[in-house]
């Protein structure tokens, strides 16, 4: 899954006197992907003589990339060095990703007679992040009381979980010829990029969350607010 948000808003003043710019903008992305595979051999003990190689495998692979940019603009012009002019961009952005995955592979209940005997369960989940977030106030005259102020806020949270099971279970495996190989693989990676410029003439505030999970589940009491 490929996730793309951009958010620009500009606002620009100009004259002689008091002129008044303001940018403003909140954003809130949530993306989701769940994913998972089984494979599996199961019944009340029935006997199965396959008479070549057995093979039960689950795979599964998923990904997940999201790529987030807001940016604010405010700029005041004017031809008045006295005029009291005001530039203000107000912004945030809220992201949250989240990526599972699962795979099992499993042999119950049965018992099983092959040349060879394989049980394979393999999951991978990749998920890479960005957050490119920027607030920029600028103008106001040389000798006036004007304000120009630049907030803006990031709030991130990347949560990826999976796992993979191969079992077998109340079963007999026979293999005449070859192995018995009962196998699982997880895979688990994750790339997160966050950045927060704010730029001002007179006041500037950032602030940055960031929440990074691999393998659990997030306990992130901000998003569990917004998905109350």
């Amino acid at each position: 899954m490929n996730a793309t948000f951009d958010n620009t808003s500009e606002s620009q003043a100009s004259g002689f006197t008091g002129q008044n710019s303001m940018a403003a903008s909140f954003v809130v992305a949530s993306n989701f992907v769940a994913s998972g595979a089984r494979a599996a051999i199961e019944g009340g003990n029935p006997q199965i003589d396959a008479g070549g190689a057995v093979s039960v495998k689950a795979s599964d692979t998923s990904g997940l990339n999201s790529d987030s940019t807001i940016s604010l603009v405010a700029e005041t012009t004017s031809d008045n060095e006295f005029s009291d002019d005001n530039a203000m961009a107000l912004g945030g952005i809220s992201v949250r990703n989240v990526l599972e995955g699962g795979t099992v592979a499993e042999v119950l209940n049965a018992d099983i007679t092959g040349d060879s005997i394989e049980i394979s369960a393999e999951n991978s989940a990749k998920l890479e992040a960005s957050v490119d977030a920027e607030a920029s106030a600028a103008g106001g005259s040389t000798l006036g009381a004007g304000t120009q102020l630049a907030v803006n806020a990031v709030i991130a949270s990347n949560t990826v979980l999976g796992g993979a099971l191969a079992q077998g279970v109340n079963s007999e495996l026979t293999a005449n010829t070859g192995d018995v190989s009962v196998t699982a693989d997880n895979s688990l990676e994750l790339a997160a990029t966050n950045a927060n410029q704010v730029s001002s003439g007179d006041q500037g505030v950032g602030v940055m969350l960031a929440f990074n999970t691999l393998g659990y589940e997030s306990q992130n009491i901000l998003f569990q607010a917004l998905d109350a």
